[in-house]
């Protein structure tokens, strides 16, 4: 799927190289896609732990599409079924990997 197939829908899948950063104290996953945009990925720390060891990893994740930019200025980070999400750092949208 394209970045603006993914923003529009429920569930998508992206091809791109994942790479781990902190935002606002919460470690989260950034894709880079294949079109050279940028997409916000809560990802499990499993995954985290293999890519801070590892280095940036070339694959494709699939899961929910939830919205990143229509946040509350005072809201910093959220808990989305029990893993914490930062504020979106790239993109409009967050896609959630089990």
């Amino acid at each position: 799927m394209s970045y603006d197939e993914c923003s529009s829908s429920s569930y998508c899948y992206l091809n791109g190289v994942l790479n781990v950063t902190q935002v606002n104290h919460v470690r989260m996953g950034h894709l880079l896609g294949e079109d050279g945009k940028c997409i916000n990925v809560s990802i499990p720390k499993k995954l985290i732990k293999q890519i801070e060891k590892y280095g940036p990893m070339k694959m494709q994740i699939e899961g929910r599409v939830f919205p990143g930019s229509e946040w509350d200025e005072t809201i910093k980070t959220l808990e989305v079924n029990g893993r914490r999400v930062g504020v979106s750092q790239c993109g409009d949208f967050y896609v959630f990997v089990e």
